[in-house]
């Protein structure tokens, strides 16, 4: 992971209509390495799907937004169902 320890200036930016689609082509350039979750050990799933629940609840996607909360129910089904349990 990489990221800037203070305020960076933005420069530029561009439009990407499939972000997905534009990490792939990264990936198979060998410029950006994927961990998938379904190749991670079961303990990093369950850490995965704990860091997704808490995010679920402390960004409130179940409250005022259909589309957020369809996405993440769909998306992430044991997220969703350990957010729900946990809030």
């Amino acid at each position: 992971m990489f990221y800037c320890s203070m305020n960076a200036k933005v420069t530029e930016s561009l439009y990407i209509p499939d972000v997905y689609e534009e990490l792939l082509k990264f990936e198979a350039d060998g410029k950006l390495v994927v961990l998938r979750y379904n190749e991670q050990s079961a303990e990093r799933q369950n850490e995965l799907v704990d860091f997704i629940a808490k995010g679920i609840i402390h960004e409130k996607f179940y409250v005022d937004n259909e589309s957020k909360k369809e996405f993440m129910k769909k998306r992430f089904p044991k997220s969703w169902e350990k957010a729900e349990m946990l809030r």
